[in-house]
This record gives C-alpha cells, structure tokens and sequence, in this order.
C-alpha cells in the first residue's frame, strides 16, 4: 500500500470514528511496510475499534478493507459509524486498484 492510499485511509478513520491523530505516522508506516491484516485504533468504537486489511472471508466475509468493533460496545451511535466508515473504505478500495490486498 501506498503512503497516500494509507492517509486516505486514515482520513476515514478520523473522521468517521475519531481515531486519534496522534496514531495517524504509525497506520502510514505500518500499512506501507508490512501486510498488517488487523489495526486497532480505538477513537468512538472502544478498545475493540479496528481497521481490518485483506481477505478474511474465513472470519467475516468480506475481501476488502472495513472497521469493526467488539459487539459487547454496541450501541446505535457505533453502529452508525461503522456503516459510513465501511461505505467510503469500500468506495476507496474501489478506487484504488493498485493498493488492494
């Protein structure tokens, strides 16, 4: 993944989830070194607030790049968040072809 792809991501996380800024250098980096399946960024979802990378049909049935959270936080606010942040990463792995994995 590109550091550009990665920032957008990012972006998202902010401001969908407000995922802290301060985590912002280490996603980049890590996301453009290595194939980092599972990020946990935390903001508005708790402890259980990840990003997920790759394949993980296994787990959840999904191919692309999506957040979650633990379902024991849930509440309807959560719940709205992770339907947009889930909408514009799709709209962004769509986007970006070069980047999926």
């Amino acid at each position: 993944m590109n550091a550009a792809t990665a920032n957008q991501i990012y972006d998202v996380l902010v401001a969908t989830c407000e995922a802290p800024e301060s985590m912002r250098a280490d996603f980049v980096h890590v996301q453009t070194t290595e194939f980092c399946k599972e990020w946990r960024f935390q903001g508005e979802l708790g402890f259980g607030g990840k990003f997920w990378r790759g394949r993980h049909g296994w787990i959840f049935n999904r191919p692309n790049w999506f957040v979650n959270y633990y379902p024991e936080d849930r509440t309807p606010e959560r719940d709205a968040m992770v339907e947009e942040a889930n909408a514009a990463l799709k709209y962004l792995y769509e986007a970006n072809e070069a980047d999926k994995e």
